[in-house]
């Protein structure tokens, strides 16, 4: 438990620091009244497990990978979970996949894709949306594209206890569509924490039900808070 904590503890330390971001009131009150296509896309379908290992006079970082494509459509979970959270803030939020035939889908992804490629090679960066999905998401009636962009989900342990925190480090980016212009770029991370009996692996098991169960509060719960802030959404207790 002392070791969960320091690393909450840590986590908000180095997350504190980024700057929040909030909409022009203006943009905010527009957003209100139109309509949003909403995404979610984990451009990596992967775990990377991170451990450290305590050798008494110095510490180890073990590295491992695993791929669940396939197991679990983590982008409709995540699409499902945002959409539903815009609907609880009174917005008109649906899936832009379902306006995008399946190449415009694929652009889309391509996209996204690129956008996390520019981003990490620049902090100037900002997300450009391939013409003919804005085109299709303009021409379906939509007026904005809030997406959640992640590159893969993290895993972070240790040798001397049994307990992980999972991380889920997003882009929170809002685009007008019709300006083709950004809003909103904005960081966001949402941890959870589970324990496994032998091996960290054990996260896998069942269709990944312990990372699942671990996360999905969580995340709904950040995207509510965030939101709600960007949007200057005052919200019933």
């Amino acid at each position: 438990m002392i070791f969960r904590t320091l690393i909450i503890v840590l986590s908000f330390a180095i997350f504190s620091g980024c700057a929040s971001t909030t909409l022009a009131p203006q943009t905010a009150n527009k957003m209100q009244q139109s309509r949003i296509a909403t995404a979610a896309y984990v451009v990596d379908k992967k775990i990377v497990y991170n451990e450290m290992v305590y050798k008494g006079l110095y510490n180890e970082t073990r590295t491992q990978e695993a791929v669940f494509d396939g197991f679990w459509d983590i982008d409709q979970a995540y699409t499902e979970t945002l959409t539903s959270v815009l609907a609880e803030l009174n917005l008109n939020a649906s899936a832009a996949s379902q306006a995008l035939s399946d190449d415009n889908q694929a652009r889309f992804e391509q996209s996204v894709k690129q956008s996390l490629a520019a981003a990490q090679n620049s902090d100037q960066y900002t997300f450009a949306l391939d013409s003919g999905v804005r085109s299709s998401l303009t021409e379906a009636g939509y007026d904005y594209l809030v997406l959640l962009r992640t590159p893969h989900l993290m895993v972070n342990t240790t040798s001397m206890i049994d307990s992980a925190t999972i991380m889920i480090p997003s882009a929170l980016i809002i685009l007008d569509l019709s300006e083709n212009r950004e809003e909103l770029n904005d960081f966001l991370l949402v941890q959870g924490f589970t324990d496994y009996e032998e091996s960290v692996r054990e996260l896998e098991l069942n269709n990944l039900a312990l990372i699942k169960t671990a996360t999905n509060p969580r995340l709904r719960m950040g995207l509510e808070n965030r939101l709600a802030d960007i949007l200057a959404i005052e919200r019933k207790n």
